[in-house]
């Protein structure tokens, strides 16, 4: 049952909780504690606590442990928490993680495939065998084994990170397992999503980590929710973009998204720390980030800066 419901209650914005560091990059308990409490009285319903956006990948397990168990603390049944295990390059201590963060009490456990490896030449030419093709039925065995591990050893919700995108026939045989609630997508195809969406949509939580021009489509053709880091800043803002494509109103849709170009300009040449200075501008907590080469210059803040006063966030 607790699989059915919240199969019903991934919806609307998916916010990935931002990583917050202080100045030697030790964890800011303090600052996720302030920025917790922002996003759940300005309605945020689903915290992600992700590889990428969140910096799970950066941290520590005994770091992301710890963020985990401080964001259910915080959260306190106000939101649903999805963790996102990163694990150790073995299907062991994937596991254990995945264990770990269910009985910390997240609600949902993200779960991408181990990637298939050959990096290895021959004759100055990569192994053929190195990505992903469903032929070869030995590589869908050890995804869908791999899934089914998961939930029997944590017996938690699961959600499939499909990325790259496999095939039809194995995401089908992946969300047939009990425990599988949701499907996240990396597909920019536009068929490919749009045929993900219309038949899947409809048995779980389906959504993408694309950017808000792909996710107004996506949102059309079947998807139940959207990842997104506007709501860093401006959950709200974020709400109305999903309220207006919910009502039909993809006019008013488009007009906000095109409202927000040079934001999106600002953040692509700044990445996650332009997020984070715009939450420091707007009065909200931040610190620098762990990714290499990912904190930004002084040109950088004022670009974020003027995209800010341009929106109408700063005067």
């Amino acid at each position: 049952m607790i699989h059915d419901e919240l199969r019903n209650k991934i919806r609307g914005n998916i916010v990935p909780l931002p990583a917050q560091f202080n100045d030697d990059l030790s964890l800011n308990y303090d600052s996720y504690k302030k920025h917790l409490v922002f996003l759940l009285s300005n309605g945020v319903k689903n915290i992600y606590l992700g590889l990428a956006a969140s910096e799970f990948k950066y941290m520590t397990l005994q770091e992301r442990l710890k963020v985990t168990e401080l964001t259910v603390k915080e959260a306190k049944g106000k939101a649903i928490i999805l963790a996102q295990p990163v694990g150790g390059g073995c299907i062991e201590s994937f596991i254990s993680e995945a264990k770990a963060m269910t009985e910390l009490g997240a609600d949902v456990l993200v779960i991408k495939p181990i990637d298939l490896v050959e990096d290895q030449k021959f004759f100055s030419s990569s192994y053929r065998r190195r990505t992903y093709a469903s032929s070869r039925k030995e590589v869908d065995s050890f995804i869908i084994n791999f899934f089914k591990q998961i939930a029997k050893v944590t017996g938690g919700s699961i959600v499939f990170h499909d990325k790259p995108f496999h095939s039809f026939e194995l995401v089908e045989q992946i969300l047939a397992i009990e425990n599988v609630v949701g499907y996240k997508s990396h597909e920019t195809e536009p068929w490919t999503r749009q045929e993900l969406y219309r038949r899947f949509g409809e048995r779980v939580a389906c959504f993408d980590g694309l950017g808000k021009t792909d996710q107004l489509w996506s949102l059309c053709w079947g998807a139940k929710a959207r990842h997104t880091c506007w709501s860093w800043f401006d959950p709200k803002r974020d709400q109305h973009f999903v309220d207006l494509i919910n009502k039909g109103d993809i006019k008013a849709a488009v007009a906000l998204v095109n409202e927000e170009w040079d934001f999106v300009n600002a953040i692509l040449s700044t990445g996650f720390h332009g997020y984070k200075i715009a939450m420091g501008l707007l009065g909200l907590p931040f610190g620098p980030v762990r990714i290499p080469g990912g904190n930004t210059d002084l040109q950088g803040r004022e670009t974020i800066k003027n995209a800010l006063i341009k929106m109408g966030y700063l005067k």
